[in-house]
């Protein structure tokens, strides 16, 4: 089996506050790619909705609609 080659190189441009952060991010995650990796994922996650949350929504609204 073969391994996947890297996509094409991306380049971006930070100010100085966003390069900071970075910079924090990468000494917490281990470099650069992963820190930004980490960031869109917890995107992607605050995105979804748990069912915990789901069932905590739905019972609102009938709660309130039974108030009406």
């Amino acid at each position: 089996m073969t391994a996947k080659r890297p996509g094409p190189a991306k380049s971006f441009r930070f100010t100085p506050d966003e390069l900071t952060l970075l910079d924090e991010m990468a000494e917490k995650h281990g470099s650069q790619k992963a820190a930004i990796i980490a960031g869109l994922n917890a995107l992607r996650s605050a995105r979804e909705i748990s069912d915990a949350q789901l069932a905590r929504l739905v019972t609102e609204r009938l709660t309130a609609r039974k108030g009406r």
